[in-house]
């Protein structure tokens, strides 16, 4: 059975439900200690269980280092173990992103290039093996297992640090190829000095965003001022700053359905959901939400514009029906026989281009919205039932981006 983490956070107890789909919290003390009193056991007391049967310790150390081009949210998201339903919600209810990693998500659609590096840090492995008895609720319904238990428990924690950076580029000459400069000067298992110098020579607006946990203060004394030569140094001596200061970075989950007190109570209780199936589905959605949100954010800078009159500058033109027609005359078809086997979640687009005025403007903004309120209600729909991930018929639960985008009114020089 594959290792389940979700990055700490120190509400996070010992025998905690937890939901692995929305990494959201759930009752405390779902799985109980058969050895010890200690029912319920809070992270800050787990190191002084030092009893066998309470604790088990692995002081395996593993450094591991990632440096990759990326170009859309959930490589990033999934790399730092942020699963996608919760940066979707975290977005929703206050506009900053589930991972330690602050991501400026106009920046990074607005650049030429993004690139991620990460450093992870284990030294060891708290787990609490005892943790087997399943303590269900009496009057629990089956059908509210996933809200009430989640589909897995905290069963242990992992200490240690981790350190995430994000650089985005926007280059002032497009022409010209920086990936493999990027990729020389953080290939860590080289000290090229050739690869620093190219990375010199890389000329456009640079956003950096950096987070760690574990390693105590490094930003004081090791990179004030953040630059890409920095961002590596700092990278490379991060293990050794872990080491001398380490942090919980993880909790360790075990599925309900590995305990047997849980095969015996789910007559009464119900199972737990399986969600092993619903990663791509989650990541399509995350990567469609936040390709609409760049998309808002268009929309409404076009129509303060538009209100400031900037019509000599240049112009709002409607896409061209003739431009569109070919392209969107299949989807209208296929939009109307799945209306009509299934009642769609929302109104469906009707794939009709938007006029070059303030009107058109505000109908697009509008549905923009709209089909953001429809992922958000499918990430529900799969956190209920993860078969709706696996559900062709839904094909249609939200427009896709990509075909939303060819209904935009586009700005053109005059």
């Amino acid at each position: 059975m594959a290792t389940l983490t979700a990055p700490y956070v120190p509400a996070m107890r010992l025998g905690q439900g937890f939901n692995s789909f929305t990494q959201e919290l759930r009752i405390y003390d779902a799985v109980t200690n058969t050895r010890s009193s200690k029912t319920s056991v809070h992270p800050q007391q787990f190191a002084y269980l030092t009893s066998a049967e309470d604790m088990f310790v692995n002081a395996d150390r593993t450094v591991s280092y990632y440096a990759k081009l990326v170009n859309r949210i959930s490589q990033v998201t999934d790399l730092l173990n942020v699963s996608a339903p919760q940066q979707i919600k975290s977005n929703v209810t206050s506009g900053v992103g589930a991972s330690r990693l602050v991501i400026d998500f106009s920046k990074f659609y607005g650049s030429d290039i993004n690139f991620l590096i990460h450093v992870s840090v284990a030294n060891r492995h708290l787990t609490a093996p005892n943790l087997t008895e399943f303590s269900p609720i009496e009057g629990t319904l089956p059908s509210d297992f996933a809200r009430v238990y989640g589909d897995t428990f905290i069963s242990g924690f992992t200490e240690g640090g981790e350190f995430s950076a994000l650089v985005s580029i926007k280059l002032d000459d497009k022409s010209i190829d920086v990936s493999g400069q990027l990729k020389a000067l953080f290939d860590f298992g080289s000290d090229s000095v050739d690869g620093q110098e190219k990375a010199k020579s890389v000329e456009g607006e640079t956003t950096i965003s950096v987070s760690w946990v574990g390693g105590g203060d490094i930003s004081s004394t090791d990179a004030d001022d953040w630059t890409l030569e920095k961002l590596k140094a700092v990278a490379l001596k991060f293990p050794q700053h872990a080491m001398a200061c380490p942090a919980r970075t993880s909790a360790i989950l075990t599925k309900y359905t590995s305990l047997r007190s849980v095969q015996v109570a789910a007559i009464k209780t119900g199972s737990p959901l399986d969600y092993s199936n619903t990663t791509l589905y989650s990541s399509a959605l995350l990567d469609a939400y936040m390709e609409y949100k760049t998309m808002l954010q268009m929309i409404s800078h076009s129509m303060d514009e538009y209100n400031k009159q900037s019509a000599m500058d240049d112009t709002i033109s409607a896409t061209s029906d003739d431009d569109c027609v070919s392209t969107l005359s299949s989807f209208s078809v296929i939009v109307g026989a799945t209306a009509r086997k299934r009642e769609p979640p929302a109104r469906p687009n009707e794939l009709v281009p938007y006029s070059a005025d303030i009107i058109g403007l505000d109908a697009a903004r509008w549905d923009c919205q709209l089909e953001l309120a429809k992922i958000v209600k499918e990430v529900e729909a799969v956190a209920a039932d993860p078969n709706v991930a696996a559900d062709a018929d839904r094909r249609w639960a939200y427009l896709s981006p990509a075909i939303f985008r060819l209904l935009l009114p586009v700005r053109t020089p005059v």
